[in-house]
């Protein structure tokens, strides 16, 4: 596992359930030295179980139930929360209690284990020094007694559920035995149910292919009984029919959450990206948006500094919605762009593709997904409409809470200015979404190649504006407007002096500036000790101003 939570494409994991790897395939996996290491649950590693807590709340909350663990068993500290290891006599299949962001890796499944290191750059490590596994004599009995403490109610797996990764093509490329044939139907059934696919379209997709894939075909009418059973005892999406859906209120103490949360934001661009971050760039046309988008991804994948920040190396993505393939081509041969980038080139929309890039983004884990244009990309009737923007925003923010991988979304500001974000082309309820907002404009003061970076952020230590400018050798981040007119007036200034005393007027007019301004860079340049003030400033006595040197 090269640095990631999933085994390559094409790796049998299934295949090293049955036998142990060998020192060769040992040294090719680990010889390198830059590879993850995974433990498999189950009955390969002596019926081992895993509570893979995705949030460190929740972790630490079930440990405070179950304190009995903490020196009496391996427990491991992840990015986003927690491994608890335990063993039990009978086997006991992986299944997820979402409610709880809880995963139970058993039969099937496996952990990241330490030192690995996670797509965020956090390592995995041990919380104890506790060497063996506690076995759980009755482990179902003994969980729902703990989860019922802290108020969390479950049932236990149902067909369908907690199946291991690659499962589904593997199943649906297998030839199905006569004693396996019912099983596999409620298993499937089981999965699409999960997926909100309704009952008569899984009976539709499951029965002809049950017909060429068992030795010997079950009647139709027997597939459709055994699909219409599992929705009728589970109903869609984990509810059983006729059932109130499943709250999943569950308030936590502040306290708990100032123990555990983390101290400071991860930064995959300091101060602009976080990771798993949502960002939005906007601005107007031909502004440059996308020559900075493509400037950040050469950054990233390399983890060079941009904008004069640090960034964290990672895979990039870039759906490429406008440009022709060659002008795409050329910008990356120009930046160097090669390896760790991938691109989409040509019409895409969020809505009919997201479960590809779903996905996708799960498989290749990148740190970045830049999307050039959003109103290329989004199905959305009514821009101006906060509820359907938000709907179509949604599944993406939560993608990307899910996986750390950071969103850039490139869009347009409206033809009219505003303030604080509002000329933001759409509803207000796309910049609500962001974690960051930023906004690029042509600076009318500046060089023809300078631009006004603005931010609106959620974090305080976002910048609120930076003026950039592209050179040769990429952006160069020169300070905030005010900062860089400070600059470029000592500049005029510093430039009009010399060793000769001079007066305002005649510096003002070498400078070519303003009296009020040549004396506000004057007085600059006296506090910094750069030049050196004579006369008393009244008549037959004026003012005169030279070099300190």
């Amino acid at each position: 596992m090269p640095r990631a939570k999933i085994p390559p494409k094409k790796f049998p994991v299934m295949e090293y359930r049955r036998r142990l790897a060998t020192d060769e395939e040992l040294e090719n996996w680990f010889g390198h030295g830059d590879s993850n290491q995974a433990v498999l649950c189950g009955s390969p590693s002596g019926g081992l179980v895993v509570l893979d807590f995705d949030n460190a709340l929740n972790f630490r909350s079930f440990l405070d139930v179950a304190p009995e663990l903490e020196g009496a068993t391996v427990i491991v500290r992840t990015a986003r929360g927690g491994h608890i290891w335990v063993q039990t006599p009978e086997p006991v299949h992986t299944f997820q209690i979402e409610e709880f962001g809880l995963d139970v890796k058993g039969e099937g499944g496996y952990v990241v284990a330490p030192p690995s290191v996670h797509p965020s750059g956090k390592v995995y490590e041990f919380a104890n020094d506790v060497t063996q596994i506690a076995t759980i004599p009755d482990f179902i009995l003994w969980l729902t007694e703990k989860l019922a403490i802290l108020g969390i109610s479950w049932r236990q797996p149902q067909p369908g559920g907690g199946n291991p990764p690659g499962w589904l093509g593997e199943l649906l490329n297998s030839t199905i035995a006569v004693g396996a044939r019912r099983p596999t139907v409620a298993r499937l059934a089981g999965a699409m149910r999960e997926k909100g696919i309704e009952e008569k379209a899984a009976v539709a997709l499951i029965t002809p292919w049950a017909d060429s894939a068992f030795v010997e075909p079950l009647p139709a009418a027997e597939v459709e009984k055994h699909v219409r059973g599992v929705y009728q005892r589970y109903g869609v999406n984990g509810d059983k029919a006729g059932e109130e859906p499943r709250s999943r209120f569950h308030p936590i103490p502040v306290s708990l959450l100032l123990e555990t949360a983390p101290t400071s934001i991860t930064w995959l661009v300091q101060d602009y990206i976080p990771i798993g971050g949502f960002v939005c760039i906007t601005g107007r046309s031909k502004v440059g948006k996308t020559t900075l988008a493509y400037h950040l991804a050469a950054a990233v994948r390399k983890g060079l500094p941009f904008l004069g920040r640090d960034t964290m190396k990672g895979k990039v993505c870039i759906f490429a919605l406008e440009e022709r393939e060659e002008d795409v081509m050329l910008r990356c041969r120009e930046l160097g762009i090669d390896e760790d980038v991938f691109i989409h080139v040509g019409p895409l929309r969020s809505e009919a593709a997201l479960e590809e890039i779903e996905s996708w983004c799960r498989q290749e884990r990148p740190a970045l997904v830049i999307v050039d244009t959003l109103f290329r990309f989004w199905a959305v009737r009514d821009a101006g409409d906060p509820m359907e923007v938000a709907d179509a925003l949604g599944p993406y923010l939560a993608l990307a809470r899910e996986t750390s991988c950071a969103f850039l979304l490139v869009s347009q500001l409206r033809k009219t200015e505003g303030q604080e974000g509002t000329d933001i082309l759409g509803s207000t309820e796309l910049l609500a979404q962001m974690d960051v907002g930023l906004a690029l404009r042509r600076r009318s003061e500046g060089q023809v190649n300078e631009r006004v970076l603005e931010a609106f952020s959620r974090y305080s230590n976002t910048p609120c504006e930076l003026v950039i400018r592209l050179t040769e050798n990429g952006y160069e981040a020169l300070g905030d407007r005010a900062e860089l007119r400070r600059k470029e007036l000592r500049q005029q200034v510093l430039g009009a002096l010399d060793s000769h005393p001079r007066g305002l007027t005649e510096l003002a007019d070498r400078a070519g500036l303003a009296l009020v301004r040549t004396r506000t860079g004057l007085d600059s340049l006296e506090r910094e000790g750069a030049a050196l003030r004579s006369g008393r400033g009244v008549k037959g006595d004026p003012h005169l101003w030279r070099l300190t040197k």
